[in-house]
Protein backbone atom coordinates (compact mmCIF):
# COMPACT_ATOMS: atom_id res chain seq x y z
CA UNK A 1 0.00 0.00 0.00
CA UNK A 2 1.16 3.52 -0.51
CA UNK A 3 1.97 5.95 2.49
CA UNK A 4 -0.84 8.15 3.15
CA UNK A 5 -0.49 11.44 3.71
CA UNK A 6 -3.80 12.71 4.09
CA UNK A 7 -7.53 11.08 5.14
CA UNK A 8 -9.86 10.47 2.32
CA UNK A 9 -13.06 9.15 2.57
CA UNK A 10 -14.72 7.41 -0.87
CA UNK A 11 -18.79 7.26 -0.93
CA UNK A 12 -19.13 3.72 -2.50
CA UNK A 13 -22.26 2.25 -3.37
CA UNK A 14 -22.69 -0.94 -1.22
CA UNK A 15 -24.98 -2.93 -3.49
CA UNK A 16 -22.78 -2.61 -6.36
CA UNK A 17 -19.61 -3.27 -4.89
CA UNK A 18 -20.43 -6.74 -3.61
CA UNK A 19 -22.45 -7.51 -7.27
CA UNK A 20 -21.77 -10.87 -9.24
CA UNK A 21 -22.56 -12.50 -12.19
CA UNK A 22 -21.94 -15.84 -10.84
CA UNK A 23 -21.54 -18.48 -8.10
CA UNK A 24 -17.71 -17.91 -8.13
CA UNK A 25 -18.32 -14.42 -7.92
CA UNK A 26 -20.82 -14.89 -4.75
CA UNK A 27 -18.91 -16.67 -3.08
CA UNK A 28 -16.04 -14.59 -3.28
CA UNK A 29 -18.43 -11.80 -2.56
CA UNK A 30 -19.84 -12.94 0.82
CA UNK A 31 -16.16 -13.60 1.94
CA UNK A 32 -15.02 -10.08 1.10
CA UNK A 33 -18.28 -8.84 2.82
CA UNK A 34 -17.95 -10.78 5.93
CA UNK A 35 -13.56 -9.56 5.61
CA UNK A 36 -15.19 -5.73 5.64
CA UNK A 37 -16.87 -6.44 9.15
CA UNK A 38 -14.00 -8.56 10.40
CA UNK A 39 -12.20 -5.98 9.02
CA UNK A 40 -13.92 -2.86 11.03
CA UNK A 41 -13.97 -5.09 14.35
CA UNK A 42 -10.47 -6.25 14.49
CA UNK A 43 -9.70 -2.25 14.76
CA UNK A 44 -12.02 -1.40 17.21
CA UNK A 45 -10.32 -4.68 19.41
CA UNK A 46 -7.10 -3.25 18.71
CA UNK A 47 -8.04 0.17 19.91
CA UNK A 48 -9.55 -1.42 22.62
CA UNK A 49 -6.32 -3.71 23.77
CA UNK A 50 -3.91 -0.59 22.91
CA UNK A 51 -5.66 2.46 24.47
CA UNK A 52 -7.68 0.34 27.41
CA UNK A 53 -6.85 3.51 29.50
CA UNK A 54 -8.43 5.96 27.37
CA UNK A 55 -11.81 3.34 27.73
CA UNK A 56 -13.59 5.47 30.46
CA UNK A 57 -16.85 4.68 29.61
CA UNK A 58 -16.72 1.17 30.21
CA UNK A 59 -16.76 1.93 34.28
CA UNK A 60 -17.59 -1.87 35.00
CA UNK A 61 -14.12 -2.96 34.49
CA UNK A 62 -10.55 -1.62 34.97
CA UNK A 63 -7.76 -1.18 32.92
CA UNK A 64 -6.40 -4.57 32.36
CA UNK A 65 -9.52 -6.24 32.37
CA UNK A 66 -10.33 -4.05 29.82
CA UNK A 67 -7.05 -5.32 27.44
CA UNK A 68 -7.37 -8.85 28.64
CA UNK A 69 -10.96 -8.75 26.54
CA UNK A 70 -10.27 -6.83 23.25
CA UNK A 71 -7.43 -9.18 22.93
CA UNK A 72 -9.05 -12.28 23.58
CA UNK A 73 -11.71 -10.52 21.23
CA UNK A 74 -8.97 -10.04 19.03
CA UNK A 75 -8.32 -13.62 18.91
CA UNK A 76 -11.54 -15.03 17.77
CA UNK A 77 -11.76 -12.09 15.04
CA UNK A 78 -8.19 -13.31 13.73
CA UNK A 79 -9.59 -16.91 13.35
CA UNK A 80 -12.72 -16.14 11.98
CA UNK A 81 -9.95 -13.62 9.56
CA UNK A 82 -8.05 -16.52 8.99
CA UNK A 83 -11.36 -19.11 8.02
CA UNK A 84 -12.45 -16.25 5.47
CA UNK A 85 -8.91 -16.07 3.74
CA UNK A 86 -9.18 -19.96 3.31
CA UNK A 87 -12.33 -20.02 1.56
CA UNK A 88 -11.10 -17.30 -0.94
CA UNK A 89 -7.93 -19.18 -1.32
CA UNK A 90 -9.84 -22.06 -3.18
CA UNK A 91 -12.30 -19.86 -5.09
CA UNK A 92 -11.64 -19.26 -8.51
CA UNK A 93 -13.46 -15.67 -8.97
CA UNK A 94 -11.04 -14.40 -5.93
CA UNK A 95 -7.59 -16.64 -8.19
CA UNK A 96 -8.53 -14.70 -11.45
CA UNK A 97 -8.81 -10.87 -9.02
CA UNK A 98 -5.40 -11.99 -7.05
CA UNK A 99 -3.53 -12.41 -10.86
CA UNK A 100 -4.69 -8.33 -11.17
CA UNK A 101 -3.33 -7.24 -7.99
CA UNK A 102 -0.25 -5.20 -7.33
CA UNK A 103 3.08 -6.97 -6.28
CA UNK A 104 3.17 -5.72 -2.89
CA UNK A 105 -0.62 -5.82 -2.16
CA UNK A 106 -0.63 -10.20 -3.36
CA UNK A 107 3.12 -9.99 -1.48
CA UNK A 108 1.08 -8.78 1.84
CA UNK A 109 -2.11 -11.34 1.33
CA UNK A 110 0.67 -14.69 0.75
CA UNK A 111 2.66 -13.46 3.60
CA UNK A 112 -0.74 -13.79 6.07
CA UNK A 113 -1.87 -16.60 4.30
CA UNK A 114 1.15 -18.40 5.06
CA UNK A 115 1.50 -16.94 8.27
CA UNK A 116 -1.74 -18.47 9.54
CA UNK A 117 -1.18 -21.46 7.94
CA UNK A 118 1.92 -22.26 10.07
CA UNK A 119 0.60 -21.21 13.33
CA UNK A 120 -3.01 -22.53 13.15
CA UNK A 121 -2.83 -24.80 15.50
CA UNK A 122 -1.98 -22.62 18.28
CA UNK A 123 -4.19 -19.62 16.96
CA UNK A 124 -7.39 -22.57 16.77
CA UNK A 125 -6.36 -23.43 20.48
CA UNK A 126 -6.84 -20.04 21.79
CA UNK A 127 -9.71 -19.28 19.86
CA UNK A 128 -11.42 -21.89 21.37
CA UNK A 129 -10.31 -21.90 24.58
CA UNK A 130 -10.26 -17.97 25.10
CA UNK A 131 -11.10 -16.07 22.29
CA UNK A 132 -14.15 -14.52 23.42
CA UNK A 133 -15.47 -17.98 25.47
CA UNK A 134 -13.97 -19.00 28.40
CA UNK A 135 -14.98 -23.08 28.33
CA UNK A 136 -15.34 -25.63 30.78
CA UNK A 137 -11.31 -26.83 30.07
CA UNK A 138 -9.87 -23.42 30.55
CA UNK A 139 -12.11 -22.76 33.63
CA UNK A 140 -10.66 -26.39 34.74
CA UNK A 141 -7.14 -25.25 33.79
CA UNK A 142 -7.44 -22.04 35.84
CA UNK A 143 -8.63 -23.32 38.80
CA UNK A 144 -6.41 -26.78 39.13
CA UNK A 145 -3.30 -24.58 38.20
CA UNK A 146 -4.21 -21.50 40.43
CA UNK A 147 -1.32 -19.94 43.05
CA UNK A 148 -2.68 -20.65 46.10
CA UNK A 149 -0.92 -17.23 47.30
CA UNK A 150 -2.92 -15.40 44.58
CA UNK A 151 -5.46 -12.45 45.88
CA UNK A 152 -8.15 -10.59 43.86
CA UNK A 153 -11.02 -8.32 44.33
CA UNK A 154 -14.84 -8.58 44.04
CA UNK A 155 -16.19 -5.13 43.95
CA UNK A 156 -19.69 -4.27 45.31
CA UNK A 157 -20.98 -0.84 44.54
CA UNK A 158 -24.50 1.46 45.06
CA UNK A 159 -26.63 1.57 41.91
CA UNK A 160 -29.80 3.56 41.29
CA UNK A 161 -32.01 2.26 44.64
CA UNK A 162 -29.72 -1.29 44.58
CA UNK A 163 -26.52 -2.46 44.15
CA UNK A 164 -24.41 -3.65 41.52
CA UNK A 165 -20.83 -5.91 41.35
CA UNK A 166 -17.61 -6.46 39.71
CA UNK A 167 -15.42 -9.35 39.51
CA UNK A 168 -11.80 -7.79 38.84
CA UNK A 169 -10.47 -11.26 40.35
CA UNK A 170 -11.64 -13.19 36.88
CA UNK A 171 -9.46 -12.14 35.02
CA UNK A 172 -6.74 -13.57 37.21
CA UNK A 173 -8.94 -16.85 35.96
CA UNK A 174 -7.79 -15.97 32.34
CA UNK A 175 -4.34 -15.30 33.11
CA UNK A 176 -3.52 -18.40 34.34
CA UNK A 177 -5.73 -20.51 31.96
CA UNK A 178 -3.90 -18.85 29.15
CA UNK A 179 -0.56 -20.60 30.70
CA UNK A 180 -2.84 -24.12 29.24
CA UNK A 181 -0.74 -24.94 26.62
CA UNK A 182 2.86 -23.79 27.75
CA UNK A 183 5.59 -26.35 26.31
CA UNK A 184 8.09 -28.15 28.79
CA UNK A 185 10.82 -26.29 27.28
CA UNK A 186 9.64 -22.40 28.04
CA UNK A 187 9.18 -20.70 31.42
CA UNK A 188 5.94 -18.52 31.82
CA UNK A 189 7.52 -15.49 30.88
CA UNK A 190 9.07 -17.37 27.75
CA UNK A 191 5.58 -18.88 27.03
CA UNK A 192 3.69 -15.29 27.57
CA UNK A 193 6.53 -13.77 25.29
CA UNK A 194 5.79 -15.84 22.44
CA UNK A 195 1.90 -15.88 23.15
CA UNK A 196 1.63 -11.97 23.00
CA UNK A 197 4.58 -12.27 20.41
CA UNK A 198 1.99 -14.35 18.19
CA UNK A 199 -1.15 -12.68 18.76
CA UNK A 200 0.32 -9.39 18.06
CA UNK A 201 1.82 -10.65 14.88
CA UNK A 202 -1.58 -12.58 14.10
CA UNK A 203 -3.53 -8.80 14.57
CA UNK A 204 -1.04 -7.18 12.30
CA UNK A 205 -1.53 -9.81 9.40
CA UNK A 206 -4.92 -9.74 10.08
CA UNK A 207 -5.14 -6.07 9.29
CA UNK A 208 -3.24 -6.08 6.32
CA UNK A 209 -5.67 -8.64 4.82
CA UNK A 210 -8.29 -5.64 5.11
CA UNK A 211 -5.94 -3.63 3.74
CA UNK A 212 -5.36 -5.48 0.54
CA UNK A 213 -9.42 -6.15 -0.09
CA UNK A 214 -9.88 -2.24 0.41
CA UNK A 215 -6.98 -1.34 -2.14
CA UNK A 216 -7.56 -4.51 -4.81
CA UNK A 217 -11.58 -5.17 -4.59
CA UNK A 218 -13.55 -2.24 -3.20
CA UNK A 219 -11.99 0.44 -4.30
CA UNK A 220 -11.28 -0.94 -7.84
CA UNK A 221 -14.54 -2.81 -8.14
Amino acid sequence: MCEITKTTEYCINIKNTFSFTNEDEEKMQIQMARLSVLYQDILIELDGALEAAELKELRHSDESNRRFYFVRRGLGTTWEIKQAVDVLQMNKAFQGLKTTMRKENRDMWDDAVKFFQEHQGDLKRWRNDQGGHFTDVAAKFAIDNMPPELKGEIVVFKQGEGAGAMMPFSYQLVAVALSMYRSPDEDFQQHFDRMFGLMRDSHMHAVRIGHVIVGEHLLRG
